[in-house]
């Protein structure tokens, strides 16, 4: 398993998010702000798990609300 870094962690969200490029995104950045629907969360959800060796509990990432708790529920799942 690999420690996720935040700003890696971001980059693999904008890779997925469809968003105007100048858009910066946070921590506080509304998860309905990327514009994801639930097949593209579900892509966004394996790539985490290729990317980190992370199983991420679905019911959780389906009710983040920001981006930071995703990142929150990731370093979860690898602690």
């Amino acid at each position: 398993m690999t420690k996720p870094e935040k700003q890696e962690f971001i980059a693999l969200l904008k890779s997925f998010a469809r968003l105007k490029e100048e858009m910066l995104i946070t921590e506080d950045t509304p998860i309905a702000d990327l514009g994801l629907d639930s097949i593209q969360m579900m892509f966004l959800v394996n790539a985490i798990d290729k990317r980190y060796g992370a199983v991420l509990p679905i019911h959780q990432f389906m009710e983040a609300k920001k981006v930071g708790d995703i990142f929150v529920i990731l370093q979860e799942a690898l602690a």
